[in-house]
């Protein structure tokens, strides 16, 4: 499972820019503990499947099984994503 996380990080594919309609799932965070610290807040972490509602400017909202999510350009930056498929 490790290795799988690595490539996905490795690819390059972020949260940012994703179309409208994209079912993704949460495949890591760029950044510290405080970040980590505010997305688990928001109900995102690693695994979480996610959809795209809105997108607008390079923030995202996303809906999840816990609700939706705004999420901002430099966020969506360091999320890590892959296609559900």
């Amino acid at each position: 499972m490790r290795a799988r996380r690595r490539a996905s990080l490795a690819a390059g594919s972020t949260l940012e820019g994703q179309p409208v309609g994209s079912v993704l799932r949460l495949t890591g965070v760029d950044g510290g503990r405080r970040r980590r610290a505010q997305l688990l807040g928001l109900g995102l972490r690693a695994g979480t499947e996610v959809v795209v509602t809105q997108a607008r400017g390079g923030g995202v909202v996303v809906a999840s099984d816990t609700g939706r999510v705004a999420v901002g350009r430099e966020m969506a930056r360091h999320l890590h994503v892959e296609e559900v498929g």
